[in-house]
């Protein structure tokens, strides 16, 4: 097995409590065991040959990386459900359904249009919200929201007085004034998250998800948080008979919804004030807004404001093409269909919900779970991503230059490398995947646990995106759980963020959980120049020539990228979704709606079926801000995407 990591030792404190013989011996057995990948026993090519397996001097011999490899799913999914293909075309249609957000717009997919990130650049900022000790509701980059970014915003000052984030849009406040300074002048504009929107795409491979790891990876059927608080999490509701009284069932103990992280994340953004639900602030109740939007969902045609193409890969042979929607099928029936009857099937009412919209969460959670599970590079010979296609022996897939990039990535900065694969570990290219943390705790004997957020496990602290306190992220000490190590002296905590996979990172800017870089060039140089917050270096200086940049970027921008999502093939093709894009007008005039809220514009992302369509390559943020041309510039531009408003919405 094959836990990639950098040739550098860990310090004494970092070191595992065991012998070497040991040690070898259940890694010979956890490559047996954990990795499904370990069947390839191929010689990797090239840089991959000699990549130490753990950071630590007690093991001195090399493990070749595995090939990719799907994570092992819930292991309790047969108790809730019966028709996974229902499931699948379930969970594909509410991800990018408009209908599901409480304004009737906002879809999970609003955010992760783009290679399953966002690359708008209008009314994108947030102010700092989540600074310490205060949170600031001043915007400095452009001055106010319903900014339109420009390439030399570029990187993101981190001095203490500009913390602005570049994220996603979600939904107006439901308050007469938007609490966080999403006004102009008395007009409401759409409020902006406070962390940037990372891809869903391969967040399958991750064992926690958000950037803070708050999304665990067992689901209790209602909310991100897993089984904490102890005991306070959310029960569902199960019936024997229609006319039986409900039954509590409590997923954590008797669910089996291991392996679950999607589901956990899925129940999250549905609920927040600031993606999708539009509710006063004070309902922080999980369950009971998403019983609401059951009660507005159930009877609901999925995507009837949205085209469909009609060789969709999961919901083409719903599609009413050329008319809008799904064709005879609502939300109530995916549900009848896809899940056992005991949790949807009862005459009985309690507090005026019916047993459906009782257990919506479960449904929503999995069905959702059940998509993001299918977006996901693939491995082997014929594999989308050209790394792969390497590493599974054709040499020929990557050229010498992203040769030299991925040896760079591989190589130690003590040895002249950059030192990449320390925290991106192949072949998730995140050391926070569920295959890298499950050893991890198995090797540790528990002593690092896998849903810990802790530098082995994939989440690194004060890295020097922003300075120290400013957003703690995992360090947080009111999120809970909270595993992220403080100073128990001075009762301080990090910055701890997630390292994110950075797989398709060509088409995901801005980066890191600010949006602090906008191109792959400036975050080559933030490392290279040793990681600097503004006040100080948190990591060495790399010292690489300029060469040597070149071909890093080269294997991250060429290398990392698969051609289904470029190209946005099966599995990768979705229905249309119109995405707000801020409001006509700029941050001191604004046009006013009916509502008194600024009046939407909208980028149409037009229908994609099972064979893809152009480039999505031309709309990346670098691109259309010009500080970077287009990587695959003989695709032509996608067709309809970029228009400023739609009468057909």
């Amino acid at each position: 097995m094959s836990l990639i990591e950098s040739k550098t030792p860990l310090s004494d404190a970092q070191r595992i409590p065991s012998s070497a013989p040991r040690l070898w011996t259940v890694l010979r057995a956890l490559s047996i065991v954990l990795m499904p990948g370990a069947a390839f026993g191929g010689q990797n090519p090239g840089p991959l040959t000699n990549i130490t397996s753990f950071a630590t001097p007690l093991l001195a011999a090399d493990v070749a990386p595995p090939l990719l490899t799907a994570p092992p799913e819930p292991s309790g999914l047969s108790q809730f459900v019966k028709n996974r293909t229902v499931l699948l075309q379930m969970g594909k249609a509410l991800f990018w359904d408009m209908q599901v957000g409480s304004d009737g717009i906002q879809a999970c997919a609003s955010c992760h249009f783009h290679a399953g990130a966002d690359s708008r650049i209008k009314n994108q900022i947030s102010p700092g919200i989540n600074a310490l000790p205060f949170a600031d509701y001043t915007f400095q980059v452009g001055g106010g929201p319903n900014y339109t970014l420009k390439a030399s915003d570029f990187p993101l000052s981190t001095a203490q007085a500009r913390n602005d984030v570049v994220s996603s849009q979600g939904v107006f406040s439901a308050e007469p004034m938007d609490p966080d300074g999403f006004n102009i002048g008395s007009v409401k504009v759409r409020r902006v998250e406070p962390r940037n929107t990372p891809t869903t795409i391969n967040a399958v491979f991750n064992r926690l998800l958000f950037w803070d790891g708050r999304a665990k990876e067992f689901f209790n059927g209602g909310t991100p948080f897993g089984p904490n608080p102890s005991g306070a999490y959310p029960v569902l509701q199960m019936a024997t008979n229609r006319q039986s009284a409900w039954a509590p069932f409590d997923v954590i103990r008797n669910g089996g919804m291991d392996n679950a992280t999607l589901a956990s994340l899925a129940v999250g953004p549905i609920v927040s004030l600031f993606e999708m639900s539009s509710v006063q602030r004070t309902l922080v109740d999980f369950h009971f807004t998403l019983k609401s939007h059951a009660r507005s969902l159930n009877n609901t045609r999925p995507l009837a404001r949205q085209r469909v193409a009609p060789d969709d890969s999961v919901l083409g042979n719903l599609s009413k093409y050329p008319g809008k929607g799904l064709d005879d099928v609502t939300y109530a029936g995916m549900i009848q269909k896809a899940f056992v009857s005991t949790w949807w099937n009862s005459d009985v009412t309690v507090n005026g919900y019916t047993l459906m919209e009782e257990n919506f969460s479960l449904f929503w959670g999995l069905a959702i779970r059940e998509y993001l599970a299918t977006q996901r590079s693939d491995s082997g010979l014929k594999a989308g991503t050209p790394f792969d296609r390497y590493q599974a022996g054709d040499e020929s897939a990557l050229t010498p230059q992203q040769i030299n990039g991925l040896r760079l990535f591989t190589t130690s900065a003590a040895n002249g490398g950059a030192n990449c694969s320390t925290c991106h570990a192949l072949p998730e290219f995140t050391r926070a995947s569920v295959r890298r943390t499950a050893a991890i705790e198995q090797l540790t004997g528990g002593a690092t646990p896998k849903n810990s957020t802790v530098a082995n496990t994939g989440f690194h602290t004060d890295y020097g995106v922003r300075l120290p306190g400013d957003d703690l992220g995992a360090g947080n000490p009111g999120t809970y759980p909270n595993p992220a190590a403080g100073n128990s002296t001075t009762n301080t905590r990090p910055n701890t963020f997630k390292a994110p996979s950075l797989r398709n990172i060509a088409l995901t800017a801005p980066y890191m959980h600010t949006g602090r870089f906008l191109t792959l060039e400036q975050v080559v140089d933030f490392y290279n120049a040793g990681r600097n917050d503004g006040i100080t270096n948190r990591g060495p200086a790399l010292n690489l020539t300029q060469s040597q940049k070149n071909d890093l970027v080269a294997f991250l921008r060429f290398g990392l990228t698969d051609s289904r999502v470029l190209y946005e093939k099966a599995p990768f093709d979705h229905p249309e979704i119109f995405v707000p894009n801020g409001h006509p007008g700029d941050t001191v005039n604004v046009q006013v709606a009916s509502d008194g809220n600024a009046v939407d514009s909208f980028l149409q992302i037009p229908a994609v079926g099972a064979a893809g369509g152009p480039s999505i390559s031309s709309q990346n943020i670098d691109v259309i801000l010009g500080a970077g041309t287009d990587p695959y510039p003989s695709t032509p531009t996608r067709p309809g995407r970029g228009s400023g408003g739609d009468s057909d919405r």
